[in-house]
Formats: C-alpha cells, sequence, structure tokens
C-alpha cells in the first residue's frame, strides 16, 4: 500500500477524518470547511484520510496545515483487503478517534477502528439511503460497531432509521458544516436584478439530480418567455455529455451554460439571482445553504435540509404536486424587485437560523467529550 504521509506525523495526529477521496464534491467541501474550522481553533492533531486519491480538496487542506493521508486503496463494498490495509495502518497509530463520511468510509474505517480498538468510531450518513436488503443487513452490523452515529439531516434519519433503530441512542443528527466565505456577510457586488434573470444549478451531474428535466422545463419557458432567462450547470458528472448534446438539440446555447465549479463557487452564486435543486432526494443539501448564504431564493422539492427550512413565496419556491417546477420559474419572472429583495433577506436570515446553534466541530467535541471521557 503506498500513502504520502510520513510515520512521524500518523503518530502525532489523535483525529482522523475518512472519506472516499479528496478531490471535488460535497463530502469533499464539508472536509474543507472542518479543517478551515479547525485552522481557527489552532487544532494541531488532526489528519485528513482519503481511501483513494486526493486532488482539490486534499491541496487546500494541506495548505491549511493539516495532514493528508492518500490510501490509494479499491476501498470498494465488501472489499475486506481494503479494510485490513487501513487497519494495519491505523494499528501503528496513536490515532484514537476514526471519524467517517460517506458509506464507504464507514465500511472499512469502522470495521479498522473496531478491530485496532479504537475508543472513538464514528460514522456519518451524508445521502439519503436506499439500499439492498443485504447491504441494509452489513451497515446495521457498522452502526453496531460504532460507538457513535451521525445522520446529516432529519430526511436521512428517516432512511436509515430501520436500520439503526437499536442504535437510536447513539444517533444524532447533526448538520455539515458550511465553508468560511458562506459565513460572511459580505455585499454581492455582482447583483442586478432585472431580466434575464439568471438560474443555477451546483452539483453532481447525476440521475437522482433530474438535470435532464430541468433544462426541458427551461426549453418550456424560454419558448413562452423568449430571452427572459438562462440557466448555468455548475459541475461535472456522468450525464455530462448527454446534457451538452440535450442542449445543443433544443438549440439552448446561447441559454444554458457549463461552468467548472471548482474552488470558484462563491463567485459563481455571486453572479446568478435564483439558485435550482430539483433533485429526486437530497441527503443535505449544501448547495442550496450556500445560495441562501449568498441572499439567492432556492426553488426545490421538499427535500434535505428544504424539507425543513424551504418556506414557499419567503426565501424561494417549493415544487410539489400542487405547483410545477415550470410555474415556480414562471413566478420567479414575475416576482417584483421589492419582493425579491425581501426574499434576498430571508435567504440569509435562514442560514442564521440553521447554523445559530450548530458549530460541526464544536458539537463533534461536545458529544466525544461527554460519551467517552
Amino acid at each position: 500500500m503506498k500513502h504520502d504521509l510520513n510515520r512521524s506525523e500518523i503518530v502525532a495526529t489523535n483525529r482522523w477524518h475518512i472519506c472516499y477521496s479528496l478531490n471535488f464534491g460535497g463530502t469533499e467541501s464539508q472536509l474543507i470547511a472542518l479543517a478551515e474550522t479547525y485552522a481557527l481553533k489552532r487544532s494541531s492533531s488532526v489528519a485528513f484520510v482519503s481511501l483513494t486519491s486526493s486532488g482539490y480538496a486534499g491541496d487546500l487542506i494541506r495548505s491549511l496545515g493539516f495532514p493528508v493521508i492518500s490510501l490509494h486503496l479499491k476501498a470498494l463494498i465488501p472489499d475486506i483487503k481494503s479494510s485490513f490495509e487501513l487497519f494495519k495502518l491505523m494499528r501503528k497509530s496513536k490515532v484514537s478517534e476514526v471519524i467517517c463520511h460517506g458509506a464507504e468510509a464507514n465500511f472499512h474505517g469502522i470495521i479498522a477502528a473496531f478491530l485496532s480498538r479504537k475508543k472513538v468510531r464514528i460514522t456519518e450518513e451524508i445521502g439519503v439511503v436506499k439500499r439492498s436488503f443485504l447491504a441494509n443487513l452489513i451497515f446495521s452490523i457498522i452502526f453496531k460497531m460504532a460507538t457513535l452515529n451521525i445522520v446529516a439531516s432529519n430526511q436521512v434519519f428517516k432512511s436509515v432509521k430501520t436500520i439503526i433503530h437499536k442504535n437510536l441512542r447513539k444517533t444524532i443528527i447533526l448538520y455539515p458544516p458550511l465553508r468560511r466565505e458562506f459565513t460572511l456577510d459580505q455585499p454581492n457586488s455582482a447583483f442586478k436584478f432585472g431580466s434575464p434573470y439568471k438560474f443555477l444549478f451546483i452539483g453532481r451531474f447525476e440521475p437522482v439530480k433530474q438535470l435532464e428535466a430541468l433544462v426541458l422545463t427551461f426549453n418550456q419557458i424560454l419558448i413562452q418567455y423568449p430571452h427572459s432567462c438562462s440557466l448555468t450547470l455548475a459541475g461535472d458528472g456522468s450525464l455530462k455529455n448527454a446534457l451538452v448534446q440535450l442542449v445543443g438539440r433544443l438549440g439552448l446555447s446561447d441559454s444554458v451554460f457549463f461552468e467548472n465549479s471548482r474552488g470558484n463557487t462563491f463567485e459563481i452564486f455571486q453572479r446568478h439571482d435564483y439558485y435550482i435543486q430539483f433533485s429526486e432526494s437530497e441527503g443535505f443539501g449544501l448547495s442550496a445553504v450556500e445560495a441562501w448564504s449568498q441572499g439567492l431564493p432556492v426553488i426545490s422539492r421538499k427535500t434535505g435540509i428544504a424539507f425543513e427550512y424551504l418556506h414557499d413565496s419567503v426565501n424561494g419556491f417549493v415544487v410539489d404536486e400542487k405547483q410545477s417546477l415550470f410555474a415556480c420559474i414562471e413566478r420567479c419572472l414575475e416576482t417584483p424587485k421589492h419582493n425579491y429583495l425581501k426574499m434576498l433577506s430571508a435567504s440569509k436570515l435562514t442560514v442564521q437560523k440553521i447554523y445559530m446553534i450548530n458549530s460541526y466541530v464544536e458539537q463533534l467535541d461536545n458529544e466525544i467529550q461527554g460519551r467517552f471521557r
């Protein structure tokens, strides 16, 4: 096994955050936010472990002064060899707190931590769980082996409740941390309300995000309201080529744009008026919170954090059986400036409500202190 961390650094770290990769994605954004928080708190005994590879997120975390381990494992489930390699590395270290983020990390990290008798073994489920009966059986054992289970929202909790029903006392809901640049109340120098209105999606181009339906809806909007709006799809994923081809076939190349969202999401938000999240399901929906932090009203189904905090006509518009995505976009186009400015203020207040009582690291430290000290 190859890894890019020398032994002295391994021995020196007390807490490991383990994930599948440290490239780009929702989990990686969360880990960058954690590293920023640790840096502000001047915490030194923390390392970040990627089961596979390290890229953008790993480089940024390193720049903040934290060790990053890339193990270059297959890390598939149930690849016990990967779990054993991680176990050997843990056994050589003095790490006592192992915090795992996402399915692969939960599986391999908890098995390795359990076998190496680490005192603190924490799982974190960040997405709505839809697994087979056998997978649920396996993860019920993983949750039992853990000493604490974190879920990212009430929606995630509901999806895993039947799996962890015997471990509810050691399960907590803890919202993912927000990157520091999204917590500062900065004026939007790019703000210019008016037609054409700029809509934005940021995330993975995967089937669950319903991006094809989103593009088709925008096509209908532009037929009925020519030159009224544009849509930016920022991110990457397995459906990227199919979406590019769809936009070309519909003749929308001058209205639907693609961007790489790595490293510049803050600036992208500031160039847009509304954020759209049309996913079938969301574990948390961090991009929606980031959008609210910049004053962008959110158009979404009631899923993830939107289930609890999205209120129609207050901080966005709700897509449901009574109100289609087309109708929500139409309402955006018809919203007068004074109402939009009210939603802008309400959006920022939403983030304050979500995080007023929540500091991920502080609550995590309190849980560990209260349960294991």
